[in-house]
């Protein structure tokens, strides 16, 4: 349960990283701009490895219900 918890705040981190991208674009700062896409890849690399981790790890699995058919 803990690591779903982590990656839901990895992804509602992304999603903050993105508005705050946003709001810098429109104010033209670009070095903030730049910081803020900084961490928002970042933080989708970080996602992207856990979940591969853990679902190779088999503590999470598929659930979709056409992969068992």
């Amino acid at each position: 349960m803990l690591i779903k918890v982590m990656i839901v705040i990895f992804l509602a981190t992304i999603i903050v990283c993105l508005g705050f991208g946003l709001f810098y674009l429109y104010k033209a700062k670009s070095n903030k701009l730049l910081a803020s896409l900084k961490f928002r890849v970042l933080f989708s690399v970080i996602t992207i490895i856990l979940i591969t981790i853990v679902w190779l790890s088999g503590i999470i699995t598929p659930q979709a219900p056409w992969l068992f058919r």
